[in-house]
């Protein structure tokens, strides 16, 4: 089995128990205190963004984790930080998945999933590039006495190119993003 295949196993085995345990809270609490429902949606499809501001308050969030994923990928820590990470949100999409469901129907699941477009068309390809890398080089690609396990320019072009990926990420769900959702939730509202 490669390695591709394995961690969308993970993904969709930490989805399927996102999904478990939303069924499992019941549905009166998921109406309660899910944020997808019509009075939340209601509220998105008036409001106004301002892409500039938008765009370095996800820099900030976003580059965070991304910053925490590429340092502990120098490490040993990096390969389980990056498999907490995919069943984190495989867990969380299974999660909102039943909230879409249960809070609006077939009109939240078209909310849900045009809120992930179309900067995950950029994200997973970073996340998953840099875990090839880390793949690809080992655990340990620079021990820590110095000594270097890969190329630096085999390790920088990884790098680069999942910066690159990164940055287009959140430069689409700045700016591009906010119109999709806005205009799906005129038409479900």
């Amino acid at each position: 089995m490669s390695w591709q295949v394995f961690l969308v196993l993970c993904f969709f085995l930490f989805f399927l128990l996102g999904i478990l345990v939303a069924n499992g809270v019941g549905r009166i609490q998921l109406l309660q205190y899910g944020k997808i429902n019509d009075y939340y949606v209601n509220q998105l499809a008036y409001l106004e963004i301002q892409p500039q501001e938008y765009f370095f308050y996800l820099l900030g969030n976003r580059s965070k984790l991304f910053a925490a994923i590429v340092l502990l990928g120098f490490t040993w820590l990096g390969m389980p930080a990056f498999f907490i990470l995919l069943g984190w949100h495989g867990f969380c999409l299974g999660y909102l998945f039943v909230n879409a469901l249960v809070g609006m129907g077939l009109q939240g699941m078209c909310f849900l999933l045009a809120s992930f477009f179309p900067q995950l068309l950029c994200y997973i390809p970073a996340y998953f590039w840099l875990m090839r890398s880390m793949l690809e080089n080992g655990h340990n690609r620079f021990r820590l006495f110095g000594v270097h396990t890969v190329s630096k320019h085999a390790c920088w072009k990884h790098l680069f190119f999942s910066l690159m990926l990164f940055a287009a990420g959140i430069w689409l769900e700045s700016w591009l993003n906010p119109v999709l959702v806005q205009m799906i939730v005129r038409k479900i509202v």
